[in-house]
């Protein structure tokens, strides 16, 4: 079974600990076989991309073939995430909603082969945009990102 780690993006203000309060309450309650759920703060906007790469390296050892990174503010029903994996998993996979050369932030879709490229590849210098950092580094490496078909 391909095993999926939903990394969900916040900060540590009062607004967003609610905001995941809410999510480990609601959707994250539910349990699906083989999904599970980390979350993790960023510092400074100008370092989310840090963050995430920080957040890699941290769950790097976690049992995990794909990753669904989301922000505090989305709804994830595991279960059709889990069906989705299922049906459209592939080695080398960059996905979610396109933003132009990048996968928005709100959900971007990543096999651990490319998580690799990416934690080894971002680093700990201001920049505008995490989604934009992480698909600078894709692109060195000639990967692109392909709109994604699953809805959260």
């Amino acid at each position: 079974m391909i095993k999926i780690l939903i990394l969900v993006q916040s900060s540590d203000n009062y607004t967003f600990k609610e905001i995941r309060q809410a999510q480990i309450d609601t959707w994250d309650s539910i349990k699906v076989k083989g999904v599970s759920t980390y979350y993790y703060l960023t510092t400074k906007y100008e370092l989310m991309h840090y963050d995430f790469k920080k957040t890699l390296d941290s769950v790097w050892n976690l049992d995990w073939d794909i990753i669904f990174r989301t922000s505090a503010s989305t709804y994830v029903r595991k279960d059709r995430l889990r069906e989705w994996v299922d049906k459209n998993y592939k080695p080398m996979m960059y996905e979610g909603v396109l933003g132009g050369t990048h996968v928005s932030g709100v959900g971007i879709i990543m096999t651990r082969d490319i998580a690799d490229l990416v934690r080894n590849g971002l680093k700990n210098k201001e920049h505008l945009s995490e989604d934009i950092a992480i698909s600078e580094v894709l692109i060195k490496h000639g990967i692109k990102p392909t709109e994604s078909t699953f809805k959260r």
